[in-house]
């Protein structure tokens, strides 16, 4: 009863200091203690701000280094060993063969062969062809009929931590890169130096080929579907849509230290300064969905003002992230064929 009559006392002695203004020391004083209980507060929020952005960080770099896959070898490998599966691998005559990358990786790689040579002008013509996140070369697979109606060999592989390669931590494009500068290398010993050789990849197997790119002068050309210019501002792109509750800073800093991979960082990985870098004379083409709700469809148009010199852009209305083959078939293989026509490749 008598903390009670003191909690009423208490709080009307403060309504009757707001209300009339009484002394300027009694009004100071209130406000010191407002500040007081603020400060305590804010304390308070920041220690649980910071734990949920730890756990954040720690779930978000185990995500992108060493998550599970989406297409995990027991299913691809019963897609493939089909009856379907079978018919398509002898019809392009395709051969599955591993490579030892930089670091002592292992890569499971496979060679499709178009139908009718890829042999033209006496030079052979090849398209090394990069998967995605999460995924592994069956996703990579599905765009071999369009690539080599263009009349070139197809070599996919399973990126490192993904399908039948090795499983060292992936880093989202840049010792993937790597890994394409090895298959290049099949491909020119196997194919003579002077092979036509271009690039073409999906979502981060777009990361991975810009990255390679500006190693590589001898290219003939690049295709990249729905890559990500930054993979730092990408993940604040998708924190400000999906996580908005964390501290981008904070939260950021913690993954790319949770997720480093023998020194490589998410800082690392930004593929447009390699196609800043590029060759003027070397043609790129650009493609997004503009539904994508994953990696920002404006990535399209950053990458494609950074490339200096012959360019191409095209994008497909209402297409989410890795959709725009499969959303607009005929467009999507129209547009591709139309920029091979133009560059004459």
């Amino acid at each position: 009863m008598r903390h009670s009559m003191v909690r009423k006392a208490l709080a009307l002695v403060m309504a009757l200091s707001v209300l009339l203004s009484l002394s300027a020391v009694a009004a100071s004083a209130k406000n010191t203690r407002a500040q007081t209980l603020s400060v305590k507060d804010q304390l308070k929020q920041d220690e649980i701000g910071a734990m949920v952005d730890d756990l954040l960080a720690h779930a978000v770099a185990w995500f992108t280094t060493e998550s599970f896959q989406s297409l995990p070898p027991l299913v691809s490998n019963a897609v493939i060993e089909s009856q379907l599966g079978t018919q398509l691998y002898q019809y392009y005559d395709a051969q599955s063969f591993y490579l030892t990358s930089f670091d002592g990786t292992r890569l499971y790689c496979t060679v499709f062969r178009a139908p009718k040579g890829c042999k033209r002008d006496g030079k052979n013509h090849v398209i090394i062809n990069a998967h995605g996140f999460q995924v592994n070369a069956l996703a990579a697979d599905l765009y071999v009929p369009l690539l080599t109606s263009l009349g070139y060999d197809v070599v996919t592989w399973d990126q490192r931590q993904a399908g039948q390669s090795d499983h060292p931590k992936c880093t989202m494009g840049y010792n993937e890169a790597q890994d394409c500068g090895e298959i290049a290398k099949w491909v020119r010993a196997n194919y003579g130096d002077d092979v036509v050789l271009g690039l073409y990849g999906q979502s981060m197997g777009s990361a991975t080929i810009m990255t390679y790119s500006a190693y590589d002068p001898n290219l003939a050309f690049m295709i990249e579907d729905c890559g990500y210019a930054d993979l730092k501002e990408t993940m604040r792109d998708i924190q400000g849509k999906y996580l908005k509750f964390a501290d981008f800073e904070r939260f950021y800093e913690n993954a790319k230290r949770y997720a480093e991979v023998n020194g490589v960082t998410y800082d690392d990985v930004k593929p447009i300064e390699s196609v800043k870098k590029l060759a003027p004379e070397i043609p790129c083409m650009f493609i997004h969905g503009e539904g994508d709700l994953y990696i920002n469809p404006k990535n399209v148009d950053l990458l494609y003002d950074a490339k200096q010199g012959e360019k191409v852009k095209f994008t497909v209305p209402l297409a989410g992230h890795s959709q725009s083959y499969m959303y607009d078939l005929p467009g999507y293989t129209r547009a591709v064929k139309n920029f091979m026509a133009k560059y004459n490749l």
